[in-house]
């Protein structure tokens, strides 16, 4: 059975941010990205980390799968700091998927806001990673960007 899922498993892989392609992430910092078939071919599980010298500075895990009973492409992701990201697509094509979130356990400084979260591949060796975030005026801006190339 086809999914939209099959035109991501290019992600499969290591992969390394930019940082001077980069926006919203300290300069300083590497974030580094190992992403599997974990725990089948039909989830696409990541694992980030970010570094800033020897020292772990942020992490998260997240797992994509293509929910068949909504027709949707859903990232259950989990964050170092605590809070979970249920993204849930909103437009889905071969180059870029967008999602609207739903958050659980969120820093009383961000409830307010909301969240939007889009996926653009650029070739198999490269993709963005860019969050946007609406404050009380509804109006969504990037937040942050990450351009990440595949690593050995």
């Amino acid at each position: 059975m086809s999914s939209p899922l099959d035109n991501w498993q290019f992600l499969v892989g290591n992969w390394t941010i930019i940082p001077e392609e980069s926006t919203g992430a300290d300069p300083e910092s590497i974030e580094k990205m190992i992403v599997t078939n974990y725990p089948a071919a039909s989830f696409i599980h990541m694992k980030s980390e970010s570094w800033k010298g020897e020292n772990k500075v942020s992490d998260g895990l997240s797992i994509m799968f293509y929910d068949t009973e909504s027709n949707q492409v859903k990232i259950k992701g989990f964050s170092g700091m605590g809070f979970v990201n249920n993204y849930f697509s909103t437009a889905v094509s071969d180059d870029r998927i967008s999602f609207d979130s739903v958050n659980e356990n969120i820093p009383v400084d961000f409830r307010q806001f909301q969240f939007r979260y889009h996926l653009t591949k650029e070739s198999n060796d490269r993709f963005i990673s860019t969050l946007e975030m609406a404050g009380e005026d509804g109006e969504f801006r990037k937040f942050w960007e990450g351009v990440f190339q595949r690593s050995l």
